[in-house]
């Protein structure tokens, strides 16, 4: 599946609209004139739900707006998705709200939603000098949509399919929450200082624990996500949410075996740095 922003001409609407899949449901026309009225006010914008065609080329998602399209008379900008596939469309116009894991599933990656959740952190982080302190912030839960993150996924396809993989064979040994994992590898294999060799040997003792001892950081990691089963998550305006402590607690835990530390607790409060990768 690929992703493109494309200037939908009245004429170009229409030829799309003869390529609609069999089973479509009925265009509303309250719907289609709403929609048209805001475009003849200039007032459309640009989303992340896509306009979406399958693999052949049919149109399986955006009769309204390109009915919209033709109506107002004029051109707009929407998000278009084409080579899609059509399983994953089916729950489309049936209040079923998508997300970036659908779209990811979509494009052939399992485990599309940790994923997506873990790409999401990925961007946070690589924007963090911008943003709050909590991610969890109104600000913060605007700054990326669904498109960014089908975008940072869709071009990092390998290192995330290999990386979701890692995450769950993590999560059963050890409990480890599998989107922090995504996001927590994939920024310290994209940023680290470190050699691969370095990586690895990181990578396989927390999946193994084998012969680490009392203080070793990934032999505190792995306990305290062993302990972390069955807790009650975290809540309160002042404290992170569980995913990005659990990050954050992963990329301290490779700070402190990166530079030969030994590393009894983890804690993380607010008032301290997000952990830089080294």
């Amino acid at each position: 599946m690929r992703f493109e922003t494309v200037k939908v001409t009245p004429e170009l609407a229409r030829e799309w609209l003869d390529t609609v899949i069999d089973g479509q449901r009925k265009v509303s026309p309250y719907r289609v004139r709403r929609y048209a009225e805001i475009m003849k006010r200039d007032e459309w914008e640009l989303t992340h739900q896509p306009i979406a065609f399958d693999r052949d080329g049919r149109l399986m998602d955006g009769s309204h707006r390109l009915s919209a399209v033709v109506l107002a008379d004029v051109a707009a900008e929407f998000m278009v998705a084409f080579e899609a596939d059509r399983q994953t469309f089916e729950v489309i116009d049936t209040g079923y709200v998508r997300t970036a894991g659908a779209f990811i599933s979509g494009a052939g990656l399992s485990y599309g939603t940790v994923i997506g959740a873990g790409a999401r952190a990925v961007l946070l982080y690589e924007h963090r000098a911008e943003l709050p302190r909590l991610w969890s912030t109104p600000e913060c839960r605007r700054r990326f949509t669904v498109a960014n993150v089908i975008d940072e996924v869709l071009a990092n396809e390998s290192q995330y399919r290999q990386h979701a993989a890692y995450a769950q064979r993590l999560r059963q040994a050890c409990n480890a929450h599998a989107s922090s994992v995504i996001s927590g590898i994939t920024l310290i294999e994209r940023y680290t200082r470190r050699s691969k060799k370095t990586f690895k040997e990181f990578r396989d003792q927390l999946l193994d624990g084998v012969g680490l001892d009392f203080g070793d950081p990934i032999l505190t990691y792995r306990n305290r996500q062993i302990r972390r089963k069955g807790s009650p998550p975290s809540r309160g305006v002042q404290s992170l949410e569980d995913w990005q402590r659990y990050l954050e607690e992963l990329l301290r835990v490779w700070d402190a075996h990166a530079k030969g530390e030994t590393l009894e607790s983890i804690a993380i409060r607010t008032k301290d740095a997000i952990p830089e990768i080294i």
